[in-house]
């Protein structure tokens, strides 16, 4: 995927990310995420990789609560 232009993001839009997987959807394809399609919150992770230590789990990050 191409890196973003700059772009100005109106209010009520949000701005969605993908997970830098080769076919992760993020706003670069879908656009800009209107307000009224948000349907929650996330509240807790529930599960963390770490890419960067053979994919084994990030223990100190189960359930852990988010901001």
């Amino acid at each position: 995927m191409q890196p973003f232009d700059t772009i100005i993001i109106t209010k009520g839009f949000y701005l969605a990310t993908g997970d830098n997987r080769d076919h992760s959807a993020d706003s670069r394809v879908i656009g800009l995420v209107p307000r009224a399609e948000l349907l929650g919150k996330a509240k807790r992770v529930i599960a963390s990789l770490d890419y960067d230590n053979y994919y084994f789990p990030r223990k100190n990050r189960f359930l852990k609560e988010l901001d």
